[in-house]
């Protein structure tokens, strides 16, 4: 199994994961968490522009899951997936078949990107509602209630040195993030605090967080993602800019509420539309162009990523 990119994309620190799948009913879908003993095979990142892995494989019942990747956030490129097997009957058909996950089978996914500064303070704070809160829903269907899973993940920070060569051991040092998510409590306001049922996943200085929850179809719900204590006076003395990246996984269809944003100065949704469609009925609505943003920002990392190391070689070829 071999991961390639093309001659004239940039070196980045490669990977390659071997899994174990999902069981049924999530066998076409995504594998969101590793168990102790999921990951069958890991070809460490290393920076360059080629990774592989050589390995035996036992007929299963589950599917095994091939998964490519950079360690640097925001890295996009064009790449070539090679996988070779021995034929063990000899008789000239393939003994394995090769096929990505596909929308239609896959979780429904709901993803946002916001400032590090717009995420609210912790739990209990004087000023927790000023940050933003995402308020979604799911689906009514046939079944009253569907699988959730939240992701919060830090992308932008400036001290990661798995880009330059030799030091992908070396930690980043990431702000302490965490998230409440609060079932059926989805008003026209934003929450000035979590109910004592909440789920919450207290702030921790890592790269990401999750959590799952089962949660009823139909009435509205808010995740909260949060800094831990002082983390938003450290980042803005240091002058960080790192980004959140909100995602939620569903097994039914699920959709974005309202995105609330009571900061000071702050209008009522996180890319305000003051036309008379988004603010029909005196109700905050995000804006329709707020997914182009998005992707301006994403390709604005990558940008980032790649004028960073083209001055890691520039200082390296002096």
């Amino acid at each position: 199994m071999e991961l390639t990119l093309p001659p004239a994309a940039t070196r980045a620190p490669l990977g390659l994961l071997l899994i174990k799948g999902n069981g049924n009913p999530d066998m076409q879908r995504r594998k969101l968490w590793l168990g102790a003993d999921d990951v069958l095979h890991h070809a460490e990142p290393h920076v360059g522009r080629r990774a592989s892995i050589e390995l035996l494989l036992q007929p299963a019942d589950l599917p095994y899951v091939l998964v490519p990747y950079s360690a640097s956030a925001g890295f996009e490129s064009p790449f070539l997936l090679t996988v070779l097997s021995d034929d063990r009957d000899e008789d000239g058909k393939p003994d394995f078949g090769l096929a990505p996950l596909r929308p239609a089978t896959d979780w429904h996914i709901l993803r946002m990107q916001i400032p590090w500064d717009k995420a609210a303070s912790p739990p209990g704070s004087d000023s927790f509602r000023s940050g933003v809160q995402l308020k979604f829903t799911l689906a009514r269907g046939q079944v009253p209630k569907g699988r959730v899973f939240a992701f919060l993940d830090t992308i932008g920070v400036a001290t990661d040195a798995r880009t330059t060569v030799g030091m992908q051991e070396g930690g980043a040092q990431y702000p302490a993030i965490g998230m409440g998510l609060a079932a059926s409590a989805g008003g026209p306001e934003p929450l000035s605090a979590l109910p004592a049922s909440a789920h919450v996943q207290p702030a921790v200085a890592r790269d990401g967080v999750s959590f799952g929850a089962e949660l009823e179809a139909g009435p509205s719900h808010v995740l909260v993602p949060f800094l831990g204590e002082g983390e938003a006076a450290q980042l803005a003395a240091a002058g960080a800019t790192p980004q959140i990246v909100v995602t939620l996984y569903s097994d039914l269809p699920l959709s974005l509420s309202d995105a609330f944003d009571d900061s000071v100065g702050a209008a009522d949704c996180l890319d305000p539309c003051s036309c008379p469609i988004c603010s029909a009925d005196g109700k905050k609505r995000a804006s329709p162009y707020f997914h182009v943003l998005g992707k301006m920002e994403r390709l604005e990392a990558i940008m980032d990523h790649r004028i960073a190391y083209l001055n890691q070689a520039l200082g390296a070829a002096r």
